[in-house]
């Protein structure tokens, strides 16, 4: 029996394994009440793995494989529904109402989501009802000025909205945006930025900031609680509350299509429970409760926040 030392804060924990090699001993933060078996299983199979090293050949003929991914395209999930992929950083989706639309995340820049409603207006040029958020990460919400129109529409989101940036916009801290920027690759010249892996490459305009609004695109709106049902320009939705990527996630349902919207706890990739430039760390057992509360809705379609959709029910 060999030790595996897990790390509380500042407090040192011993796990017991059996592996019958030489002694070992990992460190590994963890924050949430009741996960450190789970963190020490997932570190005790994680060594379990033979250890591959990657040329740099390889990572970009896999990262170049991956970015087909993100071609420009607008999928159709349902008879009346739709997402752009590839054409921002973050997937935008538009429903289609009986006297207007939904949009569900909004892209990066006024400039990628400009784009994405001229394709959308191919389909239909009814006003946009409605605004849904699902969470408050700058990709999601950056372009939603693009799709106001003459009359301010309803913005929906979760009420803990930007919950995760206030810690350090209060101290004014501008750590985030350095690490951001370091994170991304913004400072990388073009050849040396193939994508994000789960996003085509951007430089955003803003000098890395990454939770920005205004009045303007600001939340009117917001889910209290865990659920809530909407009717807006015919089109019924469910919005339930799910935190995974961060505390302020939602995603939305939309029964009539049996389509989850799933924002950033889904995308084709590993999740992102800790994001390398510092943000606070997740929570891998309410990340865990909000996929199976995903899971439990039986759905055709899945979009998530990054990457194509998931389309049909058992891939679903």
């Amino acid at each position: 029996m060999h030790e595996v030392r897990l790390f509380d804060g500042f407090k040192e924990k011993p796990y017991l394994t059996d592996r019958r090699t030489t002694p070992f001993t990992f460190a590994f933060p963890y924050y949430s009440p009741g996960q450190p078996l789970l963190l020490a299983t997932i570190v005790f199979l994680a060594a379990l793995q033979p250890i591959i090293v990657l040329g740099a050949g390889d990572a970009a003929a896999r990262l170049t494989a991956q970015g087909k991914q993100f071609e420009e395209r607008i999928f159709k999930i349902a008879d009346n529904a739709y997402t752009a992929v590839g054409y921002s950083v973050s997937n935008v989706s538009m429903i289609v109402g009986d006297d207007g639309v939904v949009i569900i995340d909004t892209g990066m820049t006024l400039d990628d989501a400009g784009r994405i409603a001229e394709e959308f207006r191919k389909i239909t040029d009814l006003p946009v009802k409605a605004i849904i958020f699902t969470y408050a990460h700058g990709d999601h919400t950056g372009g939603a000025a693009a799709f106001l129109g003459e009359s301010r529409p309803q913005i929906w989101a979760h009420e803990n909205f930007g919950s995760e940036a206030r810690g350090w916009l209060s101290g004014d801290l501008t750590v985030q945006k350095m690490r951001g920027a370091r994170q991304a690759g913004f400072r990388l010249p073009p050849d040396q930025r193939i994508n994000n892996g789960v996003a085509p490459v951007r430089y955003p305009k803003r000098g890395g900031a990454v939770f920005s609004s205004d009045d303007k695109t600001s939340p009117t709106h917001f889910l209290r609680g865990d659920q809530q049902s909407l009717n807006i320009a015919g089109i019924q939705l469910e919005l339930v509350s799910s935190p995974g990527e961060t505390n302020d996630q939602l995603f939305v349902w939309y029964p009539a299509a049996k389509a989850l919207f799933a924002g950033d706890n889904f995308y084709r990739s590993f999740p992102n429970l800790y994001a390398i430039r510092g943000a606070p760390n997740r929570s891998v057992r309410l990340w865990a409760d909000s996929l199976q509360k995903l899971a439990d809705h039986q759905a055709q379609a899945l979009v998530g926040g990054h990457t194509n959709p998931v389309l049909g029910a058992q891939k679903v």
